[in-house]
């Protein structure tokens, strides 16, 4: 874990962390990855989302319900 200090008159700071988060990338286009698919599942995985991960550009939902490209189709009804 490291830390890094800092010290100003009379107060020592220490930040420590874990490291840097690991960036999820979208599992489309290979972009950063800033949702998860929002799609219920049926069949033996009801109950749970898709999850996929999706970048901005290919989210075809909305910013509240991420929908990626096959349950995007699936909702439009194609």
């Amino acid at each position: 874990m490291p830390c890094q200090h800092a010290a100003a008159p009379g107060i020592d700071i220490f930040t420590c962390s874990r490291g840097a988060a690991e960036r999820k990338t979208c599992s489309s286009c290979g972009g950063n990855a800033i949702a998860a698919c929002a799609a219920e599942l049926r069949g033996t995985k009801a109950g749970q989302l898709c999850g996929r991960h999706l970048c901005k550009s290919c989210n075809e939902g909305n910013a509240s319900a991420p929908l990626c490209g096959p349950h995007a189709r699936l909702a439009r009804g194609r």
